[in-house]
């Protein structure tokens, strides 16, 4: 059964070079941020589960997630999808520390990020030519 509603998707790339424990938090960090840039874009549809007693809110548009082989390729995703304007967020290795205020310095002054992982939203077919170097990620401890 092919899945309707398509048109746009969110797309997360994830380092494999990265631990799998790592990347878990990583990939939640970053998909909550680009939550908060998308905004209403988002579209996120309320799922009721009243035999539980609860409410999940998810998106409309899928979501892939992909696999790099390393930071270089992740990075190349990062220029990409900012030359085509797409909104995006990113988890690198500086945003690992004590601290909120200690994570912030370290990315300031991180001039060759170590991407963990990239998560962009858009247009289906504007994201297909930046992800067709990527494979399906397959998950696991790298």
């Amino acid at each position: 059964m092919a899945y309707r509603d398509n048109s746009s998707k969110v797309v997360v790339v994830v380092n494999r070079a990265i631990p799998f424990s790592r990347l878990a938090n990583a990939v939640a960090h970053c998909c909550a941020g680009l939550a908060a840039v998308v905004g209403e874009a988002a579209e996120f549809l309320d799922y009721p589960c009243p035999a539980g007693d609860w409410r999940a809110r998810i998106s409309r548009w899928p979501v892939v997630v992909l696999e790099g082989k390393n930071s270089g390729q992740l990075a190349r995703f990062v220029r990409e999808a900012r030359e085509a304007e797409l909104p995006l967020n990113c988890f690198t290795a500086a945003m690992i520390g004590a601290g909120a205020e200690e994570q912030i310095r370290q990315t300031r002054e991180d001039a060759s990020p170590e991407y963990w992982t990239v998560a962009a939203f858009g247009d289906a077919e504007e994201l297909r030519p930046l992800t067709k170097r990527f494979s399906l990620f397959k998950g696991g401890e790298a």
